[in-house]
């Protein structure tokens, strides 16, 4: 079942995730493909815990580990980039409390050139993070990161990694997902039988299927 409504705007691709007790991972979950991506992940620091932050992609629901992952970072109005390659997209500034990060990712088909894979351009995305203490007197980071990753594959999936191991993303942080729609998607529908029941958890509301196409709230 998508959660896709509409097309040429963007969309929740799925429901916010929200972590229940600390990990060292805030996972999106797999999402349909989309060529445009907008994430969204609000990170709430467990209390001493020493964490650093990456963000992964994934395909299938399987996260890539590799070393694929390049950035070059803007802070501040600074005119010196700093650069980095390795598993994941290292997009922290320092040891805070809480952090909002938001990114543009494009995320084509593969496109062959000269039969070298995707092009320049073509897999690249666009970070940015705000970062800060409890208290108005601190004063919060913020930075800007231009990031590509070396695979042909379109992304379907993301996530927030602590890889210092440590369970550092606290509980009641959130990821979502957007997708930018462009074009009439083909919809593939659960084979369940008529009148088969769902519950809504987050409002408690039911709704029946009618075997075909359509979920009918139940009232």
């Amino acid at each position: 079942m998508t959660f896709i409504t509409s097309t040429d705007s963007w969309c929740r691709l799925t429901p916010t995730v929200t972590l229940e007790e600390a990990s060292n991972a805030l996972e999106s979950g797999t999402f349909p493909i989309c060529k445009r991506l907008y994430v969204v992940i609000h990170a709430k620091t467990r209390a001493a815990a020493s964490h650093s932050w990456q963000l992964q992609v994934g395909t299938g629901g399987t996260y890539s580990t590799a070393s694929i992952y390049t950035r070059s970072r803007q802070r501040g109005g600074e005119t010196s980039d700093a650069t980095g390659t390795g598993a994941g997209w290292d997009l922290q500034e320092g040891q805070k409390d809480e952090y909002w990060i938001e990114g543009w990712i494009t995320n084509p088909a593969t496109t062959d050139v000269n039969g070298g894979g995707n092009s320049l351009g073509t897999t690249l995305a666009q970070f940015r993070n705000m970062e800060m203490d409890a208290g108005s007197a601190d004063a919060s980071n913020t930075g800007d990161w231009t990031c590509k990753w070396d695979s042909d594959d379109q992304i379907n999936c993301i996530r927030l990694l602590d890889s210092n191991t440590d369970t550092g993303i606290d509980t009641g942080s959130t990821i979502t997902v957007y997708g930018s729609v462009t074009e009439v998607l083909s919809y593939t529908y659960p084979n369940l039988p008529n009148g088969a029941i769902f519950e809504d958890t987050t409002d408690g509301n039911h709704y029946m299927w009618n075997g075909t196409d359509t979920w009918n709230e139940v009232t």
